[in-house]
C-alpha cells in the first residue's frame, strides 16, 4: 500500500513536470505505449530519449520560450511535422559545418530541420564522398558531417514511423483507404484481362494504388514497428505493413486509434487521452506482458536513478572535501550514510536495468560505466569501515560521478538497453567473466584514485604520517582485490573464447590489455612488497595503473581491429587522451614535488 501511495505521489509530481507545457493531454501516457525498436520491445518515451539525446545531447527542448519534454517533442513530429521542422533540435558545434549550412554567426549551437533543409542535397554529396573514406582518415570536417547526416536521417525515419503527413488527416486517410480496400476487393478478386471497368471503378483502383504506393514509400523510412502481434499474424508490424495487410485481413484493431489519436494531438485536442487509454486497454487485454515490461521501462527512465546519483555523488565529495580542509564538526556518520544512501540509489538502478532486460548488468560500454562506477563507490565504503579518514569516500564519490558522466556521454550514441551481439549473447559468461573484469576496472581505478589523493596531499603541505600510511595500506588491498578479479576475470574470458572461437588465448588487442592491467598490479604488489619501490613510488604506479586500464576498456575499441572491437568511437580518442595527459600530469607532479610526510598525528 505504501509503495502504491509513493509511486503515485511521485507519478503526480512527475507528470506535472512533464506535461507543463499542455496538461489537457497526458503525454506521460503516450510515453508507455509499447513499440518494437531495433529488435527490442521499448516504450515511446524510450524512442524520444535517445533520439533527442542524439540529436542535441540533451533531454530538454527548447522552442519559443517553452520547454518541451522528449515525448511531447516526439508527439508534435509525429503529429505535426512542420511545427516540429522549427524547433532547433540539432546540434551542430563545426564552425565549418554551421557555415555549410548557411550560418555566418558562429554563435549558434541549435539548428532546426527547416535550417538544414536548404543544404540537405549538398549534405547528402559530402557525405557520399565521406562514406567512401575510412573513419580513421576522415577530416574533422568529414566527420561532422557524417554525423550531421546521421541526425537529419534518424530524424526523417523517426518523422515517417507511423503516417506520411499529407493534405488530409490520419484518420480521413485511413477510413478513404478502408473504404477502397472494401469497394474494390471484389473488383481485385474476380477480374480478369479481358475486364472492362468504369471510369469509377479505374479511379478507385487508382486511388488504391497510390496508397499502396506511399504505404512502400513509408515501409522505406520507418523506425518502429508498434502494431503488435494478432491472431495469425506472428511479429510486429509497420504501420504501411498494417495497410498492405488490410488488402487480404482485417485491419489490425490499433491502426484505426493511431490515426484518430495523432489527428488529435495535431489538434491537441483533450480526447487524445481516451484514444491513449483505448490503446494502453488493447496491450493490457492481450499483451499485458509486454505492457508491464514497457511500463517498467517508463518508470527508469522517469526516475533516472543514474542522474539522481550523479548529483548524490558530487554533493557527498565537496561535503566530504569541505570537512577535510576546514575540519568541520560534521559526523562521519551523517557522510558515511549519505553515501550509503547514494550507492543504494544505483544498486536499484542496474537492477531495474537487469529487470527490463533481463540480462547480468554489463553488456555494453554504457552499462559497464554504470558499473565500474558502482564498485568504485562499493570499494570505498567498504574501505571507510577498516580505514575512516574520509579519502576513501572523498575519491570514490568523485570517482563515481566521473564514470556515470561518461555513461552519460556514451549514452548520446543510441539505446543503452540495446539488443546483444551474437557473440555476446551469453547469459553465464556475462554474469562471470563480464562482471568480474569489470569489478578489476573498479579496484585499479579507486586504487588510482587514491594515489591522486596521496599525491595532492604531500604535493601542498607535508601529509601526516597516519594519512599517508593508511592511504597505502588501502591501495595495497584494492589491487589485491583488483589483482584477484582481473586475473579470474581474464581467465574466464579465455575459456568463453574457447567455447565461442575455438582457441583460449589469440593476443587479441583487449585480450593484451586484460594482461597488461594483471601484470602491473602485479609488478606494483611485488615491488612494493620486496622494497624495490618507496611508498612515492607505488602511489605514483597506482596512478599508471589509471592509464593502462583505461586503454584495455577504451583504447583498445578505438583500435577498430580485434574480435572485442565491440564500441569504437572517434570522438572519445581525445577525451581518452587529455585522461592519460591528466594523470601523467598527477604523476610527474607526485615523483618531483611530493614533501617527505610529517611524523605528527
Amino acid at each position: 500500500m505504501i509503495r502504491r501511495v509513493l509511486l503515485g505521489l511521485c507519478s503526480l509530481l512527475l507528470t506535472g513536470l512533464i506535461d507543463g507545457a499542455n496538461a489537457s493531454i497526458p503525454y506521460h501516457d503516450l510515453g508507455k505505449i509499447p513499440v518494437v525498436n531495433s529488435g527490442r520491445v521499448k516504450p515511446l518515451d524510450s524512442i524520444a530519449r535517445e533520439t533527442i539525446l542524439f540529436l542535441q545531447e540533451k533531454q530538454t527542448v527548447r522552442h519559443q520560450n517553452k520547454r518541451y519534454s522528449p515525448i511531447q517533442w516526439l508527439g508534435i513530429l509525429l503529429s505535426s511535422p512542420q511545427q516540429a521542422n522549427a524547433m532547433s533540435v540539432f546540434k551542430i558545434n563545426n564552425a565549418d559545418v554551421k557555415h555549410f549550412i548557411g550560418d555566418t554567426s558562429d554563435s549558434r549551437s541549435f539548428f532546426s530541420y527547416n535550417d538544414i533543409e536548404p543544404s540537405l542535397e549538398k549534405l547528402s554529396e559530402q557525405y557520399q564522398q565521406a562514406a567512401q573514406i575510412d573513419a580513421q582518415r576522415r577530416s574533422v570536417f568529414q566527420r561532422h558531417i557524417v554525423i550531421l547526416y546521421q541526425k537529419v536521417q534518424r530524424y526523417h525515419q523517426l518523422k515517417y514511423s507511423f503516417f506520411i503527413h499529407s493534405t488530409e488527416s490520419f484518420f480521413s486517410g485511413f477510413t478513404r483507404f478502408k473504404g477502397l480496400v472494401n469497394s474494390t476487393s471484389d473488383l481485385i478478386n474476380h477480374s480478369g484481362p479481358s475486364t472492362k471497368f468504369t471510369d469509377e471503378e479505374k479511379d478507385s483502383l487508382n486511388q488504391l494504388y497510390q496508397f499502396i504506393k506511399t504505404a512502400q514509400i513509408g515501409q522505406s523510412l520507418t523506425l518502429l514497428h508498434p502494431l503488435p502481434p494478432s491472431d495469425d499474424q506472428q511479429d510486429w508490424m509497420t504501420i504501411p505493413e498494417g495497410f498492405k495487410d488490410m488488402l487480404s485481413n482485417p485491419p489490425h484493431p490499433l491502426i484505426e486509434s493511431y490515426s484518430l489519436l495523432f489527428d488529435q494531438l495535431g489538434t491537441q485536442s483533450s480526447d487524445a487521452g481516451q484514444t491513449i487509454d483505448q490503446i494502453l486497454a488493447y496491450f493490457q487485454s492481450n499483451h499485458s506482458q509486454i505492457l508491464k515490461d514497457s511500463n517498467l521501462e517508463w518508470w527508469f527512465n522517469t526516475l533516472q536513478p543514474f542522474y539522481w546519483c550523479l548529483i548524490f555523488y558530487l554533493i557527498a565529495f565537496f561535503v566530504a572535501l569541505v570537512m577535510l580542509a576546514f575540519k568541520l564538526p560534521i559526523s562521519d556518520r551523517v557522510l558515511y550514510r549519505f553515501v550509503q544512501f547514494s550507492f543504494v540509489c544505483h544498486t536499484l538502478g542496474i537492477l531495474a536495468r537487469m529487470l527490463i532486460q533481463n540480462r547480468p548488468p554489463v553488456t555494453n560500454l554504457y552499462s559497464s560505466a554504470v558499473v565500474v562506477g558502482w564498485g568504485i563507490v562499493g570499494l570505498g565504503l567498504l574501505m571507510h569501515k577498516y580505514f575512516p579518514n574520509k579519502l576513501a569516500l572523498l575519491m570514490s564519490t568523485i570517482s563515481g560521478w566521473v564514470t556515470l558522466i561518461v555513461a552519460h556521454h556514451l549514452s548520446l550514441q543510441g539505446d543503452t538497453l540495446e539488443m546483444m551481439q551474437a557473440v555476446l549473447d551469453s547469459n553465464f559468461w556475462l554474469a562471470t567473466h563480464v562482471i568480474v573484469i569489470t569489478l578489476g576496472y573498479s579496484g585499479t581505478y579507486l586504487a588510482g584514485a587514491l594515489g591522486i589523493a596521496y599525491v595532492l596531499i604531500n604535493g601542498f603541505k607535508k601529509g601526516s604520517q597516519n594519512i599517508n600510511q593508511s592511504l597505502v595500506k588501502m591501495v595495497f588491498g584494492i589491487l589485491c582485490i583488483s589483482l584477484l578479479f582481473s586475473f579470474v576475470g581474464t581467465v574466464l574470458g579465455g575459456i568463453w573464447a574457447d567455447q565461442s572461437w575455438g582457441r583460449f588465448w589469440g593476443w587479441d588487442p583487449k585480450e593484451n590489455g586484460a594482461l597488461l592491467i594483471i601484470l602491473w598490479n602485479a609488478v606494483m604488489l611485488h615491488a612494493r612488497l620486496d622494497g624495490t619501490i618507496g611508498e612515492r613510488g607505488f602511489m605514483c604506479a597506482a596512478i599508471f595503473g589509471n592509464i593502462v586500464t583505461s586503454f584495455s576498456w577504451f583504447g583498445v575499441n578505438m583500435l577498430g581491429i580485434g574480435l572485442h572491437s565491440y564500441g569504437f568511437m572517434e570522438e572519445s580518442f581525445k577525451w581518452l587522451l587529455s585522461f592519460m595527459i591528466l594523470h601523467l600530469g598527477f604523476i610527474i607532479f607526485g615523483l618531483l614535488h611530493a614533501k617527505q610526510p610529517n611524523t605528527d598525528n
